[in-house]
């Protein structure tokens, strides 16, 4: 069994919750997919670099500041959230697949 995170579902979106935080934002993405379907020690398909670059998801989820702004995107089916702290929620039913930096809105 993977034991990189702990998956909890709340209103058919999962909370992905690292057992450590000096795991990267995209082992942790990809153990929770592989622990919500069941694929344990199996390796997803496609990768996760068909749908972000790893490299970079971790680099700007490491740059983000607490309460600030958050990453995005879809994969394997599910709709990606990964905000400051590493807080990851994981919505199913998506199917497209785009990367993206939202920062909150500023007050003009």
């Amino acid at each position: 069994m993977n034991e990189l995170v702990t998956v909890t579902k709340h209103d058919g979106t999962y909370e992905v919750i690292p057992a450590d935080c000096e795991i990267e934002a995209s082992t942790a993405v990809v153990a929770g997919i592989e622990r919500i379907e069941a694929r344990d020690g199996h390796e997803l398909t496609p990768p996760l670099a068909e749908y972000v670059d790893p490299g970079a998801l971790d680099a700007v989820v490491d740059g983000l500041a607490d309460g600030m702004g958050c990453v995005q995107f879809t994969a394997w089916g599910y709709h990606v959230t990964v905000e400051p702290g590493l807080v990851i929620t994981l919505k199913p039913g998506q199917t497209t697949s785009r990367a993206f930096r939202s920062e909150p809105a500023s007050d003009v």
